[in-house]
């Protein structure tokens, strides 16, 4: 694709992105009496607002004084990055908003006191999401077979339209890389595949996704999943590259650990310290192994309960994976969609914390299955009545609806 058409892309979808999310604006405001809303809402005139997340606060601190990482049991310590990244685009925004916005306006206080490093994650959220719908036209353009584009932009608004974005779009938050990184390993794994690259055309990649560690944990199973790509392209395991490869993923993090340790004596990871993601599964086999299948298996129906809005994207997908025979895995495209798909749904069920909006990141996965299985199908106009009925109901129904708001 040439550089200004690109551009004319990339511009046409920012509009979409601001025109959705500005719909978001309207959704109902949370009641009074709701105390499972983690947050405040703030109006934005009559019949617009937004919630304004708990852990608000938090992002806007470390984002203003970055030293704050360091304190003891930083919650950001062990992701700084995206905080790090928020407080380069913040500060001068926090600059241009102290010297322009008068103490006098109708902006919330707290709001205006915190209005550019707010702008530096909005504008965060927004690349997050613009990069996601990009992807996801990139990965239909890297399909053996040409999709519909129409279809393909249908399949582009739940992308837009879920819960994830109406709780946390408007708000300071990493969620959106439950969008952006599902989409951005499967694109890698397929250019892997076409380009047939190897473990040791890995290493680059490695260190992308080591240092992603640092902003999200979802880089785990997208390092996965790109070993897994790279071991189909010649199916030899190739020890010593797997171990140099592992060894580069590993290294950001433990270069920041290590400064952590050297800096102020102690290291703190908010996600392993409070919720014991991963580790509870060595805490529960140190007891015993009847203690760890009791684990297991609550931690299974906590995990299943957080499927509710997945599931309306998962049937429809294995649906049409039946459809086109359990034979179409041996089509790389659909082997690498279904591997990614299984990679990314077995680490969010030994993760050990559920939340519907972690459980949403298998939902990409399960647009570009469909994407993938529409080029079977011979599209007319009238065919795509009832794809587009149900995407714009869906789309319609979120921002309708009540909740959620964290």
């Amino acid at each position: 694709m040439r550089p200004a058409t690109c551009t004319k892309v990339a511009c046409y979808t920012l509009a979409i992105v601001c025109v959705m999310a500005g719909y978001l604006l309207f959704s109902p405001p949370p009641r009074s009496d709701d105390i499972g809303v983690c947050g405040r809402y703030l109006t934005l005139g009559a019949h617009a607002g937004f919630v304004l997340n708990c852990d608000s606060p938090d992002y806007y601190k470390t984002a203003a004084d970055p030293s704050l990482l360091l304190a003891d049991d930083a919650q950001r310590q062990s992701r700084p990055l995206y905080v790090v990244v928020a407080a380069l685009l913040g500060h001068p925004l926090q600059w241009l908003a102290d010297a322009t916005l008068p103490a006098s306006t109708a902006l919330d206080p707290y709001l205006r006191s915190n209005a550019g490093y707010h702008l530096a994650y909005l504008l965060l959220n927004t690349l997050l999401l613009l990069g996601s719908l990009l992807l996801f036209e990139r990965i239909a353009d890297s399909f053996a077979r040409p999709v519909n584009r129409w279809l393909l932009h249908l399949l582009q608004l739940p992308l837009l339209g879920n819960t994830v974005s109406k709780a946390f779009f408007w708000t300071p938050h990493q969620q959106f890389f439950t969008v952006f990184t599902p989409l951005l390993t499967l694109y890698l794994c397929l250019q892997i595949q076409h380009q047939q690259r190897s473990l040791r055309d890995l290493v680059p990649l490695s260190l992308l996704c080591g240092a992603g560690m640092l902003a999200y944990g979802n880089f785990l199973p997208m390092f996965a999943c790109l070993l897994l790509s790279a071991f189909l392209v010649d199916r030899q395991p190739h020890w010593a590259r797997l171990r140099y490869n592992v060894l580069l993923f590993t290294l950001p993090t433990v270069v920041w650990v290590v400064f952590c340790l050297t800096t102020i004596g102690h290291y703190y990871n908010n996600e392993i310290s409070v919720y014991r993601q991963l580790v509870w599964i060595a805490d529960t086999f140190r007891v015993s192994f009847d203690t760890f299948a009791a684990a297991a298996a609550a931690n299974a129906v906590s995990y299943a309960h957080t499927f509710g809005e997945a599931v309306f994207f998962i049937i429809p997908a294995a649906v049409a994976l039946s459809w086109l025979g359990w034979r179409r895995l041996a089509d790389r495209d659909t082997l690498l969609i279904v591997a990614s798909f299984t990679v990314f749904l077995v680490f969010f069920l030994l993760l050990g914390f559920y939340q519907s909006r972690l459980t949403f990141t298998l939902v990409p996965l399960c647009l570009c299955l469909l994407l993938q299985a529409s080029q079977h199908v011979q599209w007319r106009p009238l065919t795509l009545v009832v794809p587009a009925l149900g995407v714009f109901t869906w789309y319609l129904y979120t921002v309708a609806s009540y909740g959620p708001f964290s």
